[in-house]
């Protein structure tokens, strides 16, 4: 699924295209075929085939991005990983996420036999300051004086 969702990413007109509510069943045959592709998994138990033909049988393609997005947070959530989102103003040097990793790795953010799982956005409206939230129940605000 986080193949899927790259994929979505990577190519902007795949959305307006699973959208397009005049896609014959030929079409939506050949997208699934190319979305297949596109994440380089062998299917041995067809589940992929099977959903994707699922959603596209019933005109739901184009919900793929969002549910393929959902998926990956419960996985996630049953491997017990703890998401931490740093958003900064730059982009932070690999070493500086590394330290926020092991600082709040080891606070009580994170909790007991769970992993975190860090991922570094950056997003210009917060100048000067570092968010980061971790998991859904606590955030963290840090101001850096610059």
């Amino acid at each position: 699924m986080d193949s899927l969702t790259a994929t979505f990413k990577r190519d902007t007109r795949l959305q307006s295209l699973v959208s397009a509510p005049t896609l014959s069943v030929s079409d939506k045959k050949q997208i699934i075929a190319e979305l297949q592709k596109s994440t380089g998994v062998t299917d041995k138990t067809n589940t992929l085939t099977n959903f994707l033909e699922t959603l596209a049988e019933n005109n739901r393609l184009s919900v793929l991005e969002g549910v393929a997005e959902k998926f990956g947070v419960l996985m996630s959530a049953a491997r017990g990983e703890v998401e931490m989102t740093i958003t900064s103003a730059q982009p932070l040097e690999a070493r500086v996420v590394k330290q926020l990793e092991g600082a709040v790795g080891k606070s009580g953010f994170v909790g007991q036999g769970r992993k975190l799982k860090v991922v570094p956005k950056v997003s210009v409206p917060f100048p000067l300051e570092l968010y980061s939230t971790a998991g859904c129940r606590k955030r963290m605000d840090e101001s850096c004086d610059g």
